[in-house]
């Protein structure tokens, strides 16, 4: 195949020696050749990230390595740039391609010549257990997230025309960049199949920033006037974040926080059971506090 019909996988590693090899793996072995890889370590990576990415050499894939951290969305840049084809499919290296992937991605592009984007079912899987997630219809949903697996593949020529991913968004910015995408009403095509397998993890990057949250749904939401064209919109996007870090910091033992993202959630939607409970837990007595968290944990 010449490079008009082959996709460049890139997969970015930081810190993840346990799913590195398997997530490799899932690309030398899909069902079809037709397809160059990337490789891109992120600086500062632990010892046996560095050791498995040293080691690991393939006729079809290219190393490169930053010496300094940059980030999930500054390497994914990187690989990006590092392809020669027309078409990229990001791979985090704490997941895996289903064997035909490759083989029904490329049979989309070339039936729908006018795509920029290909989209399709995504496996997201933890353990021995798995769900079948497919892309939303809803265009509403779009307030809290993409309609489909952000890492879906992408012509080149689409990520130039956006700009790449915003660089101040040290999370969400496959969020903003698939808004652009839709504002700019730019056509996908539908496979109807598994093209990706997301592995569900608590201590992945969003959780690992999920404080940064307010301040990145408004930049967003400040980014893209064209989707965000009205309050309910706009509200409802808050919401969810609000809802999230009040959830998040309940668990942590954050009371006064926990409190604080309640009453903004509660200015702009719905008041709820949960809601009530965290706000009563802001004025408990430590004891009283300290019982009722550990009636949780039990």
């Amino acid at each position: 195949m010449n490079n008009l019909n082959k996709i460049t996988v890139g997969i970015t590693a930081y810190n993840c020696a346990d799913f590195l090899i398997d997530a490799i793996n899932s690309v030398l072995n899909q069902s079809v050749s037709s397809w160059d890889g990337v490789l891109v370590l992120d600086g500062g990576s632990d010892k046996a990230t560095k050791k498995i990415f040293e080691r690991f050499n393939h006729p079809k894939f290219k190393k490169y390595t930053f010496q300094e951290n940059k980030g999930a969305y500054q390497t994914r840049t990187k690989a990006i740039n590092l392809s020669k084809t027309p078409w990229y499919l990001q791979l985090d290296s704490d997941d895996l391609l289903p064997k035909n992937a490759i083989k029904n991605v490329l049979e989309t592009i070339n039936k729908n010549p006018n795509a920029e984007f290909i989209y399709g079912n995504c496996e997201i899987f933890i353990n021995n257990k798995s769900k079948i997630s497919k892309p939303s219809e809803d265009v509403e949903m779009l307030c809290y997230s993409p309609l489909f697996n952000a890492a879906s593949p992408i012509s080149t020529q689409l990520f130039e025309s956006i700009g790449g991913y915003n660089k101040n968004l040290v999370i969400n910015a496959d969020w903003d960049f698939w808004i652009s995408v839709f504002e700019k009403e730019i056509n996908g095509a539908y496979v109807n199949s598994v093209i990706y397998k997301r592995r569900k993890r608590l201590d992945n990057l969003g959780n690992r920033y999920i404080n940064e949250r307010s301040k990145i749904v408004d930049e967003i939401i400040s980014r893209h006037p064209i989707f965000f064209n009205n309050k309910t919109r706009i509200d409802k996007a808050k919401y969810n974040v609000y809802n999230q870090l009040a959830g998040y910091n309940r668990s942590i033992g954050d009371r006064k926080k926990a409190a604080n993202y309640v009453r903004k959630a509660v200015e702009i939607g719905l008041n709820t059971g949960t809601f009530n409970s965290i706000l009563k837990e802001e004025n408990m007595s430590s004891l009283r506090y300290f019982i009722r968290r550990l009636g949780r944990l039990i």
